[in-house]
C-alpha cells in the first residue's frame, strides 16, 4: 500500500503545536517527532509542519477535552494602523498546574456569525492552581467594525504530561513604578535546579486597572545558565490597552532548554 502523503499547515498566527495537533485530532508527539527541526518553544507564523496523518486519520474526532480551565470575555483594544490586540484571563480553578493551554479568540459580526478566529497562546506555558494568566492574539487589519469578541478553550493539559522540564522559580525583591498607562517592573527570579544548567527563563507582567479589568500583558524570555546562589535580574516595560494601570501582577517559570 502506498505511503498517505502528508499534510503541509501553514502556521497563523498565536498557533501553537499544541493547538495543531488538536485541529487535526493527532497527539502532540506525533506532530513534533514528524517535524524534528522544528523548536515548539519559537514557532513562528508562516512556518510549514508536516502532519502526519497515515495511519493516524482514525484519530481526527477524537480529541482529548482540556482539562477544566476558565477563560474570560476578551479585552480588545485598536491599533493605529487598524489591527486589533486582545487579551483573554485564563484561570485555574484545579488542584494541579496545567500546561499547553490555548483559547481560541473569536470576533463575532453584530449578527452573531463568525467575522475571524485566532487560537491564542496563553502568556506562559504552564499556569499553577488558582493562578490567572492571560492568551494573547492580534488580529491584523482590517478588522469590521462594530466586532463582539468571544473566547472560549482550545487545549490544556496536565502540566506532567507536557514536554517541559519545569524547574522551581520564585520572583523575589520585585519593584512596580506605576505611571498612569504605562509601568516599569523591575525583580529578580531564583531558579533551583543543577548548577550549569541551561535554563529558559519567563517572566510575565500582567496589568489591572481600579475595578480590577485585565489592561494589559507583556513577556521576556531570558536565557540563563544555573549558578547557586545567583538570580536572574529582569526589567519589563508595560503598557495599557486602555485606561490607568492600578495593579501588576507578575509571574515567572523556567524550564530546561533543550
Amino acid at each position: 500500500m502506498p505511503t498517505a502523503t502528508p499534510l503541509v499547515h501553514i502556521v497563523a498566527i498565536g498557533e501553537t503545536i499544541s493547538s495543531i495537533a488538536l485541529r487535526y485530532g493527532l497527539d502532540m508527539g506525533a506532530v513534533l517527532a514528524a517535524n524534528p527541526d522544528i523548536n515548539p518553544n519559537t514557532l513562528t507564523a508562516g512556518t510549514e509542519v508536516i502532519v502526519p496523518l497515515g495511519d493516524s486519520t482514525a484519530q481526527i474526532g477524537t480529541v482529548a477535552e482540556p482539562l477544566a480551565l476558565t477563560v474570560e470575555t476578551p479585552v480588545c483594544a485598536s491599533t493605529f494602523e487598524g489591527g486589533l490586540h486582545c487579551l483573554a484571563l485564563v484561570r485555574n480553578p484545579l488542584d494541579q498546574p496545567a500546561a499547553e493551554v490555548a483559547a481560541a479568540i473569536i470576533l463575532l459580526n453584530p449578527d452573531g456569525s463568525e467575522s475571524r478566529s485566532i487560537t491564542a497562546p496563553m502568556l506562559l506555558n504552564k499556569i499553577d492552581p488558582d493562578q490567572q494568566i492571560p492568551a494573547i492574539a492580534y488580529f491584523p487589519p482590517p478588522v469590521a467594525s462594530g466586532i463582539i469578541p468571544v473566547a472560549e478553550l482550545v487545549s490544556a493539559i496536565p502540566a506532567a504530561d507536557s514536554g517541559f522540564g519545569f524547574l522551581p522559580a520564585e520572583v523575589v525583591n520585585e519593584q512596580v513604578e506605576l505611571n498612569g498607562q504605562s509601568a516599569v517592573v523591575f525583580g529578580e527570579v531564583e531558579i533551583s535546579g543543577e548548577p550549569g544548567e541551561m535554563v529558559v527563563l519567563r517572566v510575565a507582567a500582567v496589568a489591572y486597572d481600579e475595578s480590577g479589568r485585565l489592561v494589559g500583558s507583556r513577556l521576556i524570555d531570558i536565557k540563563t545558565e544555573l549558578v547557586p546562589g545567583d538570580a536572574a535580574d529582569f526589567k519589563i516595560n508595560l503598557f495599557s490597552l486602555g485606561g490607568r494601570i492600578a495593579r501588576v501582577a507578575i509571574f515567572a517559570e523556567a524550564y530546561q532548554d533543550k
